[in-house]
């Protein structure tokens, strides 16, 4: 009777043992391959079959290797390398961002990742302002005849044709332009608040599939040329209209927005220095037509010099070359490669040259 009990009870811890060892079965086969288990399991068959070694004669900067991607990450680098410090009410670009509008922003890419991201590098909530009003905008808003809208556009046209001329206008003369001008007060305000500020910095996306988005700094000199048509107006109309002081300020407000994008932390590209190059060149040129006025004082004459002796200084565009293009090249060669090249015995120079010459990108 005994050796029968527990012949049970040793089948009954065995059918137990059984039943734990299925359940873990079970559970492991069920929930093991959890989101977050794939992406784990994913990121480190990745850095495992990377090859990508670091150095500083090789990939130029160490310590940013991307978790996920096994890669260097070149964008986060040169973010905080030109965002380091940078405040978003004292970052030029945040103003204007806030200028132009957040819709015109989001509606000048198909990729709403892209302008999540910009936000996120800026520190600041989405722009919900709409913003600046195109010429087209406005006339579409005013006119609904195609031939009124023709002769208004005409306006337009005359007023930019006299412009380079005489730099100085008046609303009798342009009345449409004018009330345009009008429109965009507000707007034209937060640019010239952003060229009082310390810094300018527009952030480098980078994203898995093409690496270092050169939208990133495309997308600000857009928004710059967009904004520009109607502030360099305005301070052509304030002087015309006798407001010596409003015009100047608002052309030392371009020079300095100018300098902002060619200063040493701002890093641009090298279509933002040239960009700042042509603002600044502007500045001076209507400067010239500003000091003739019969209404000019020596109390403006002293704010211009002020504010020219007070400009940063530029980074040679060299320097820029030397920091950016660098870093566009070696991302683009490591992505090329999917991770799989060690550039520990790689020459970037050699490369990029191949790549001319095979015309890769046909």
């Amino acid at each position: 009777m005994k050796q029968g009990i527990f012949n049970m009870v040793g089948s009954m811890k065995f059918a137990i043992v059984c039943v734990v060892i299925f359940i873990g079965l079970f559970v492991w086969i069920g929930f093991g391959d959890s989101e977050a288990g794939v992406k784990e399991r994913a990121a480190a068959e990745v850095l495992r079959k990377s090859t990508i070694v670091e150095g500083k004669n090789t990939t130029f900067i160490v310590g940013y290797l991307d978790e996920e991607t096994g890669l260097v990450d070149y964008g986060r680098y040169l973010n905080e390398l030109r965002g380091e410090g940078v405040k978003p009410e004292d970052n030029a670009a945040v103003w204007l961002l806030r200028a132009v509008g957040g819709d015109t922003f989001s509606e000048a890419t198909d990729d709403k990742g892209y302008v999540d991201k910009v936000y996120r590098q800026l520190g600041i909530m989405r722009v919900t302002d709409e913003g600046y009003v195109s010429w087209g905008n406005f006339l579409s808003g005013i006119v609904k005849e195609a031939d009124e809208k023709e002769e208004i556009t005409d306006e337009m046209g005359k007023a930019f044709l006299s412009w380079p001329s005489k730099r100085i206008w008046t609303k009798e003369k342009f009345p449409f332009v004018a009330q345009w001008v009008e429109v965009n007060e507000k707007y034209l305000d937060y640019y010239l608040k952003g060229s009082e500020c310390g810094a300018y910095y527009w952030p480098t996306i980078v994203t898995v599939e093409s690496g270092i988005n050169s939208r990133a700094v495309d997308y600000d000199i857009r928004m710059q040329r967009l904004v520009l048509k109607g502030f360099k107006l305005r301070a052509g109309l304030r002087m015309g209209e006798g407001d010596i002081a409003g015009g100047v300020a608002d052309i030392l407000g371009m020079m300095r927005m100018g300098r902002l994008m060619r200063h040493s932390p701002a890093i641009s590209t090298y279509g933002g220095q040239f960009w700042g190059n042509s603002l600044e060149s502007l500045g001076y040129d209507f400067l010239q037509f500003a000091v003739v006025q019969p209404n000019f004082t020596s109390e403006i004459g002293d704010k211009i010099f002020k504010t020219i002796d007070g400009l940063k200084p530029r980074v040679s565009l060299l320097h820029v070359r030397d920091k950016i293009d660098r870093l566009y090249g070696l991302d683009l060669v490591q992505r090329m490669s999917k991770g799989k090249l060690d550039l520990s015995e790689f020459n970037i120079h050699a490369m990029l040259k191949l790549m001319s010459e095979e015309d890769i990108f046909s």
